[in-house]
C-alpha cells in the first residue's frame, strides 16, 4: 500500500513540475516577445522603381515643386535635386561631412541637412552657402550610428531628427538649436529616416533594419505600420493626398514609389 501510495505521490509531483514548467516557459516567451520590436502587419503596393544616379542616396524631403525632391549622398556628401521618376536635375556645390539627411524649409527656400558622426545640423542656402550650423548633445555611442533623419513640421517650426540607435531617439529641435524634447524609440531595430506630414500632422518614420515604415504622433508613437520588403532605405516622402510613399534605397541606389490604399503581400525587386 505505501509503495503505491508513494509512486501515486511520485508521478503527481512530476505533473506538476511539468505543468509549472510550461507555463514558466510560456511567461518568458511572452516577455521575450513585449521585448521585440513590433513586426508590421501591414505591406505596401509597389507602384514603380527607378534607378537613381545618385550613389548611396540618403534621406528624402519635397521641394516647393510637387514633382521633385531633394536627397543627399552618403558617398559623395552633396546634395541633390531629383524628380519623381529619379532623374537628377541639379547638384548643389556644398560638399559635407557623412550626410545621413535632408529637410526643406519652404519658408526660407533653405535646406536643413545633419551630419552623423558629428551629430552637427547645419542649415544652407539654395546656393550652398552655410547659413548656421548647431552640434546635438546625445549619447556618443559607434560614431556610425548617430544622426539619420531630419524633417521640417510647417505647423510649429520644429526640427523633427532621428538618432539611428543604441539610442533610438526622436528630437524636437527649434531652429536655433535649442532641444525642445526628446522620446525614446523602441518600434524597431533601428530610425533611417523621418517625413513630417502636414495634412494629418503626423511623422512616418522610416526604419532599414526592420525595413517598416510606420505612420507615428509627434510623440513617436506608432499609429500603424507598413511592411516596406525595401534593404537600406533610407529616406520617405509621403504624399497624403494621393496615398504615395516615395522610398529611397542607399544599397540599390533606387527610388521606389508606394500606395498605401490597398495593403497587399508585396515583394520589391
Amino acid at each position: 500500500m505505501k509503495n503505491h501510495f508513494f509512486s501515486f505521490a511520485e508521478k503527481t509531483v512530476k505533473k506538476l513540475l511539468v505543468f509549472v514548467t510550461f507555463i514558466a516557459l510560456i511567461s518568458v516567451n511572452n516577455s521575450c516577445k513585449r521585448n521585440l520590436p513590433d513586426v508590421p502587419e501591414e505591406s505596401l503596393r509597389l507602384i514603380a522603381s527607378y534607378d537613381l544616379a545618385v550613389p548611396e542616396p540618403s534621406g528624402l524631403a519635397p521641394s516647393a515643386q510637387s514633382d521633385r525632391f531633394y536627397t543627399v549622398s552618403d558617398q559623395t556628401n552633396q546634395i541633390y535635386q531629383i524628380s519623381s521618376t529619379g532623374q537628377v536635375l541639379e547638384t548643389y556645390s556644398y560638399k559635407g561631412a557623412d550626410l545621413e539627411g535632408i529637410a526643406f524649409n519652404p519658408n526660407t527656400s533653405s535646406f536643413w541637412i545633419v551630419q552623423e558622426r558629428t551629430r552637427e545640423v547645419l542649415q544652407l542656402r539654395t546656393n550652398g552657402t552655410e547659413f548656421q550650423r548647431f552640434t546635438l548633445n546625445i549619447p556618443q555611442g559607434n560614431a556610425n550610428q548617430g544622426l539619420e533623419g531630419i524633417t521640417y513640421n510647417t505647423k510649429n517650426g520644429y526640427l523633427y531628427i532621428l538618432n539611428e540607435t543604441n539610442p533610438g531617439l526622436l528630437l524636437v529641435v527649434s531652429t536655433d538649436g535649442t532641444l525642445i524634447s526628446q522620446f525614446t524609440l523602441d518600434f524597431a531595430q533601428d530610425y533611417s529616416g523621418i517625413f513630417y506630414e502636414k495634412n494629418d500632422d503626423v511623422l512616418w518614420i522610416l526604419s532599414d533594419e526592420s525595413q517598416s515604415v510606420s505612420k507615428c504622433d509627434l510623440e513617436g508613437k506608432v499609429i500603424e505600420s507598413f511592411a516596406t520588403g525595401i534593404d537600406k532605405g533610407e529616406g520617405v516622402v509621403v504624399d497624403a493626398d494621393k496615398k504615395n510613399i516615395f522610398i529611397v534605397s542607399d544599397s540599390a541606389d533606387k527610388l521606389y514609389l508606394f500606395s498605401y490604399t490597398e495593403k497587399v503581400n508585396n515583394s520589391v525587386k
